[in-house]
């Protein structure tokens, strides 16, 4: 009797967040209209961009996108990745609707590859106060924040 209980609150708290397929329909179209308001900067409109990042996101065609609402930052961080003696950045570089994350290393050292993650910009969008907003970011971490955060959501860190 128990498992049958469960089985039918189960059944109905699973109904009650269904979409119906009209409200599933309209869903689906609300989110390719926002894929295509998502805002872009060109790289050349960020200052603080040195040359060789310029000239690295030229060579990509790369655009930056924007997330609304929030600072344009969040589409680059600068940092010591590799080395303390070198400036690298990491940009969101988006090109024909899908952006990666672009590394741009400001010395030799170079410890991953240039770029990874590559996604479809539209698979970022999220349903946010203001509606259908577009909501990858990028930025600076410490170790430490990295390990306590990744403890908290019980992600393993090694094998």
């Amino acid at each position: 009797m128990k498992n049958i209980l469960v089985l039918l609150v189960l059944i109905y708290a699973s109904s009650s967040f269904a979409y119906t397929e009209s409200e599933h329909e309209e869903m689906v179209k609300d989110f390719k209209s926002a894929a295509k308001l998502i805002k872009y900067m060109k790289p050349s409109e960020v200052k603080e961009f040195p040359k060789l990042v310029l000239t690295e996101l030229d060579k990509e065609k790369c655009l930056i996108p924007v997330v609304p609402g929030m600072s344009v930052s969040t589409g680059w961080a600068k940092g010591k990745f590799a080395d303390k003696d070198q400036t690298d950045w990491a940009i969101l570089c988006s090109n024909n609707g899908k952006s990666k994350i672009k590394v741009v290393w400001g010395g030799n050292n170079k410890p991953c590859p240039d770029s990874f993650n590559l996604g479809e910009d539209k698979q970022y969008l999220q349903t946010q106060v203001n509606g259908i907003e577009f909501s990858r970011m990028v930025a600076t971490s410490k170790p430490k924040e990295i390990i306590s955060y990744l403890k908290r959501w019980s992600f393993t860190l090694w094998s």
